[in-house]
C-alpha cells in the first residue's frame, strides 16, 4: 500500500506537469516506477494494452528490473569507490 500511495504521488506530479498537453487532447500515461520495480497500476493497464501478451509483456518487466538492478548496483560502486 505505501509503495502504491508514493507512486501515486509520482503520477498525480506527472499529470499536474502536462495538464495542458492532457487539456490539448494528449493521451498521456506516465511511465511511474519505484526502485523495487513496481509500476503504478496505470502504466501497468497500459502495458498491457500495448503488449498483449503474457509472456512477452513478463519479459520486457525482467529487462526492466534487470536494467534498474544494474543501475543500482553501479550507484552502489560508485558510493563504495568515494569511501
Amino acid at each position: 500500500m505505501a509503495i502504491q500511495a508514493a507512486l501515486q504521488v509520482g503520477y498525480d506530479g506527472k499529470m499536474r506537469k502536462y495538464r495542458d498537453a492532457i487539456a490539448a487532447g494528449v493521451k498521456l500515461t506516465p511511465l511511474i516506477i519505484s526502485t523495487g520495480c513496481t509500476l503504478h497500476n496505470e502504466f501497468r493497464k497500459a502495458l498491457k494494452a500495448i503488449i498483449p501478451d503474457g509472456l512477452l509483456r513478463s519479459g520486457v518487466l525482467t529487462d526492466i528490473s534487470v536494467y534498474m538492478a544494474r543501475g543500482r548496483a553501479q550507484l552502489y560502486c560508485n558510493v563504495l569507490e568515494d569511501i
